[in-house]
C-alpha cells in the first residue's frame, strides 16, 4: 500500500508544483495586500497633516463629489472604515455600464478634493490571479482542482510517513548529505505544516465551488451599454443611521449600494465579542426607499452550518487576530513553494541515482 502511495505523492506532487507555488506565494502577498498597497499608495489611502483641519463632510456630499468629478461612473461601495480615522481618505469603488469596468478614487473628507481613478490595482490583479489563475471561471475551476491536490499530496504524504511519525525530525540534519537534507526538510516542512495546507486547501477549495455551474451555464446577452451618473440612489448616512438601528452594536465598515435604482443597500461591519469573523459577517439590508430593514445578519446570533461557513473567509486569508496571525499564514502560504521545490529535487536525485547505478550495472555485466 506504502508503494502506491508514494508514487501516487510523488506524480501528483510534480504535476501540481508549479501552481501550488505560485497559489501559495500569491496567498502570502494577499496577507499584508492592505498594508503593502498603503506604502505603495499613501496618498490614495492618507490625508496630509496640514488638512486634517475643522470638521469632515458629510458621507453625502463626498458622494455628490465624486459623481460631480467622475460622471459616467456610479458609487458601488464605499469604506466607512476610512472615514472614521482622522488620517483617512475616504475611498469608493466605482462601475462604469459604459466600460463595463471597476475603478476605484479616494477624496479628501475635509476639502472634498476627488483623487484620479485607480484601475486594474496590483491588488485586485493578485487576488485574481491566486483564485483564477487569471483564466476566469475555468481558471477558478482549476485552482478548486488543484486545492483538492493539494489534500491529496498531505493525505498521500501522512500515508507514506506510516508508523514513522516520531522519526520525523524538528529540524533537518545537514550532516546526512543533499539528498537526505532535502527530504528530511521535506518531511519536517510537510508534517508540521500539513493542518495549516489542509485548513487553506479545504476553505479555498469551498470558495471556488461556486464557478462550476458557471462553466456549462447559457451565455447571456450583455445589456445594451448605457451611462450612469455616479450617485447614491439614497441619503448615506440615513441607511447608516437605519442598520445602528436595526442592529445597535454594529460598527459600520463598507456600505454597497444597489446596482438597480431604488434597490437595497447594505451595510456591513463587525459587532463586539465576533473576533473569528470577517466584515461581511455582520450587517443590515434597508430599503432604499423608506430605509426600513429588509435583512439583519448578526454573527453572533448565526447557527449550524451557516456559522461554519462564515468561518471559511477568515481561515483563508488569515485577516483575524492580528499581526502574530498574519505572520503565521505569510510563513504557512511558503510551505507549498518549500515543499514543491525540495520534492522535485528529491525526484530528481533519485532518478539520477537510478541512472548512474543502472549504467553501472550495464557496465559490468
Amino acid at each position: 500500500m506504502r508503494p502506491f502511495f508514494f508514487r501516487f505523492h510523488s506524480w501528483l506532487g510534480l504535476g501540481s508544483a508549479l501552481v501550488l507555488t505560485f497559489v501559495g506565494l500569491t496567498g502570502s502577498l494577499m496577507v499584508f495586500k492592505e498594508a503593502i498597497d498603503k506604502a505603495l499608495h499613501p496618498a490614495f489611502y492618507f490625508v496630509p497633516a496640514a488638512e486634517q483641519k475643522g470638521e469632515k463632510l458629510s458621507l453625502d456630499l463626498l458622494v455628490a463629489k465624486v459623481a460631480e468629478a467622475w460622471p459616467g461612473w456610479r458609487v458601488t461601495v464605499i469604506s466607512l472604515e476610512s472615514y472614521r480615522e482622522a488620517d483617512r481618505a475616504l475611498w469608493v469603488r466605482l462601475r462604469s455600464d459604459a466600460e463595463r469596468s471597476n475603478a476605484y478614487v479616494s477624496v479628501d473628507p475635509y476639502t472634498g478634493r476627488v483623487g484620479e481613478l485607480r484601475r486594474n490595482a496590483w491588488n485586485d490583479w493578485v487576488l485574481r490571479l491566486h483564485s483564477t489563475l487569471l483564466l476566469g471561471n475555468w481558471g477558478g475551476a482549476a485552482a478548486c482542482l488543484f486545492a483538492l491536490g493539494l489534500i491529496g499530496l498531505g493525505v498521500s504524504g501522512l500515508i507514506v510517513l506510516g508508523g514513522r511519525l516520531r522519526g520525523v525530525p524538528f529540524l533537518p540534519r545537514r550532516e546526512r548529505g543533499a539528498r537526505l537534507s532535502l527530504s528530511d526538510l521535506h518531511k519536517t516542512v510537510g508534517f508540521y505544516a500539513l493542518l495549516f495546507n489542509l485548513v487553506l486547501a479545504l476553505t479555498g477549495g469551498w470558495m471556488n465551488l461556486f464557478v462550476f455551474p458557471r462553466l456549462f451555464a447559457p451565455k447571456k446577452t450583455p445589456p445594451p451599454m448605457t451611462m450612469t451618473v455616479a450617485a447614491a440612489p439614497v441619503p448615506i448616512s440615513g441607511a447608516i443611521a437605519a442598520a445602528r438601528t436595526a442592529l445597535p452594536d454594529l460598527e459600520p465598515e463598507y456600505l454597497f449600494l444597489s446596482p438597480r435604482p431604488g434597490g437595497p443597500v447594505s451595510v456591513y461591519g463587525g459587532v463586539p465579542h465576533a473576533w473569528f469573523s470577517h466584515p461581511f459577517c455582520s450587517g443590515v439590508t434597508v430599503d432604499a426607499k423608506t430605509l426600513q430593514p429588509l435583512k439583519v445578519r448578526d454573527f453572533r446570533t448565526l447557527k449550524g452550518g451557516e456559522k461554519i461557513l462564515s468561518y471559511v473567509t477568515p481561515l483563508h486569508f488569515g485577516n483575524f487576530g492580528g499581526w502574530p496571525i498574519k505572520v503565521v499564514y505569510v510563513l504557512g502560504g511558503l510551505t507549498p513553494g518549500v515543499l514543491s521545490a525540495s520534492g522535485c529535487a528529491i525526484w530528481w536525485m533519485r532518478r539520477k541515482k537510478a541512472a548512474a547505478v543502472s549504467a553501472a550495472t550495464a557496465v559490468t555485466t
